[in-house]
């Protein structure tokens, strides 16, 4: 898993990241303070995981949390 991008969220003054893993068996907890909205993308299966508002890195459109 790669970091690819980072913007400053001054509203949470935090750094929001994307990730991208090229298998779901890639993605691991990226060991940072990412803002919420912060990305996980998944080449391989198009998945996608989200920082919440719960601090959790949830996979897009399910209830599966990471971490």
């Amino acid at each position: 898993m790669q970091l690819i991008d980072r913007k400053w969220n001054s509203m949470q003054s935090k750094w929001e990241y994307t990730y991208l893993a090229n298998s779901e068996s890639d993605v691991t907890v990226p060991d940072d303070d990412a803002a919420i909205g912060s990305q996980i993308l998944v080449i391989g299966s198009g998945a996608m995981y989200i920082k919440n508002t719960e601090g959790e890195w949830q996979k897009n459109g399910t209830d599966e949390v990471i971490g």
